[in-house]
């Protein structure tokens, strides 16, 4: 087993399941996180966890304290995996200074987002030192070589889905049961649910009875999504579950019978480059209609497993909405080809053994 260090900026906010899957299912590598913050142990517990402001250490640089560490535990890495840009530039000075590889993983905002001078040139300098770029779709490796990074440092692994855990649900044939959708993600400007209420409003008073919808998360925009209900008169449709634990929004996805990713554009013109749930909705069998945009359309194959909608178009994911309601074996077939096409290109065990032997190759030079 060969020891590497993974360094975040925070360990870890409840959003980013996407890092902590990666920290569990390595193989030939025992991670080791060191972070500048700490936050949700209890939601992802990790033994192997050193936190620079936990110990307050304010009469030592971020970097030499991780170097004691280092040196104290005997921990001798092989590698330095740093996630997000603006985490790699920090943690670079130590990479370069122990002389181990740099891996730098991008994530979304820190390719699509950032464009002011002294981000760039910090940028041009990691492309030059940094070993390694892992993006999560070929949509940001496109973006990151516009940016300079050389095409051969440049990797593309998808952030896999567990198998075992978001096990296959064969669809449910609806009788007096409702018709269930489900929705997903943080409330901020980027998942774009504005849309999906402004398109559930748009259906047939008919159609509306035979729904519910659930909103899984939390957010600044929550008071914005209620009264945007209230004011369209269709509250009653709809429930907020709140930040619910990895386990219990897995359960609530499964059991759902469509999920809805409507991603837009940022106007700073940040997209949502690649949401989970797209992939975690196919493995449980769920259709999904999302945004056509960014890194969604490798996600899920259109009317195969799901629909793409272009951006912001309320009027056409109502009609999506209402195909999967009143067309159940087509569903059910999407459901089933979704599920195939996760075991096929998405299993995290797959896309971890690949990014194992890139680390192997990158060692070997």
């Amino acid at each position: 087993m060969s020891n590497i260090i993974v360094y975040v900026n925070t360990f870890l906010n409840k959003s980013e399941t996407f890092i902590y899957q990666r920290l569990t299912h390595y193989k030939n590598y025992k991670p080791f996180v060191f972070s500048k913050n700490e936050a949700n142990r209890d939601y992802f517990p990790l033994a192997d966890n050193y936190s620079y402001s936990k110990r307050n250490r304010w009469f030592i640089t971020e970097n030499s304290f991780y170097k004691n560490i280092i040196e104290k535990e005997k921990i001798n890495p092989l590698l330095i995996q740093a996630h997000h840009s603006v985490n790699a530039f920090k943690i670079l000075p130590l990479a370069r200074q122990m002389n181990i590889p740099l891996v730098t993983f991008f994530h979304g905002s820190d390719i699509y987002l950032f464009k002011d001078i002294i981000f760039k040139h910090r940028l041009r300098k990691l492309f030059k030192y940094g070993d390694l770029f892992v993006v999560t779709c070929k949509d940001m490796q496109k973006n990151v070589e516009l940016m300079g990074c050389p095409a051969d440092k440049i990797f593309v692994n998808y952030a896999g889905i567990d198998l075992e855990k978001f096990t296959y649900n064969s669809p449910k044939k609806r009788e007096n049961d409702l018709f269930t959708i489900v929705l997903c993600g943080r409330f901020i400007e980027v998942k774009g649910f504005y849309y999906a209420i402004e398109a559930f409003s748009l259906l047939s008073d008919q159609d509306k009875k035979k729904l519910q919808v659930k909103f899984l998360g939390d957010g600044p925009l929550y008071s914005d999504y209620k009264n945007q209900l209230k004011d369209l008169g269709i509250e009653r449709y709809f429930s907020f579950l709140g930040n619910l634990s990895h386990d219990k929004a897995m359960s609530e996805i499964k059991a759902a019978d469509l999920v809805v990713v409507p991603s837009i554009h940022t106007k700073a013109g940040n997209p949502d480059s690649s949401p989970n749930v797209v992939k975690e909705a196919q493995a449980c069998g769920v259709p999904v209609i999302a945004s056509d945009i960014a890194g969604i359309p490798e996600l899920l194959i259109d009317q195969k497993t799901g629909f793409l909608v272009p951006e912001k178009t309320p009027s056409i994911i109502a009609d999506k909405i209402r195909f999967c309601l009143n067309n159940e074996r087509n569903r059910r077939e999407m459901g089933m080809l979704g599920r195939k096409f996760m075991e096929e290109k998405f299993d995290l065990k797959k896309q971890m053994i690949a990014l194992e032997s890139q680390y192997d190759r990158l060692l070997c030079r």
